[in-house]
């Protein structure tokens, strides 16, 4: 029997299912079926029915077919906004999706409240890495270890801010288009 904190199996229906090992190292560059997981922590199901999960370093998507792949970040930890593999991130928690279909990732050591976009890139939604408490909006905001997120029924996002012991809410902003 499989150890489930080293593996996850997923099972798709209809038979189909991936059984996808997690490693110490992390398997950067590895997609599809040969994709491991690196500590995966949060996930939700976006619009389409994938699976999107969190690892140390990477947010992923996993099909309804099972296969496996990076939608942000490199495996490598750190602090940076920026499209795909250019991204950093350091212990993202749990994820959420947004009523705008971005989604929406906790960071845990960042502080930070962050957000992929459909196209894939990254940008930060509240925090800047510092650990604190302030309710103000953008990089002004402070977090100390946001470990949980929910939408509300408004479209904001509510975080279980741990270290504050606090549940805050956060006002997602959707970008304006110039016609």
């Amino acid at each position: 029997m499989a150890n489930p904190c080293t593996s996850l199996y997923l099972n798709l229906g209809d038979d189909v299912g991936r059984h996808v090992h997690r490693r110490r190292r992390r398997r950067r560059g590895r997609q599809g079926a040969n994709a491991r997981f690196n500590c995966p922590c949060g996930m939700t199901v976006d619009a389409a029915g994938h699976i999107v999960v969190v690892d140390a370093g990477n947010l992923r998507r996993v099909s309804k077919a099972g296969e496996v792949s990076t939608l942000a970040g490199n495996g490598k930890e750190g602090f940076a906004d920026g499209q795909g593999d250019a991204a950093r991130f350091y212990c993202p928690f749990d994820v959420a999706l947004a009523a705008n279909d971005e989604i929406v990732v906790a960071y845990t050591e960042n502080h930070s409240i962050r957000v992929d976009t459909p196209g894939g890139a990254v940008r930060t939604l509240a925090g800047n890495g510092e650990a604190g408490f302030a309710d103000v909006q953008g990089a002004a905001a402070r977090f100390n270890h946001p470990t949980g997120l929910a939408r509300d029924k408004d479209g904001s996002i509510l975080v279980a801010d741990q270290n504050n012991n606090a549940v805050r809410r956060v006002t997602m902003e959707v970008p304006h288009s110039s016609s």
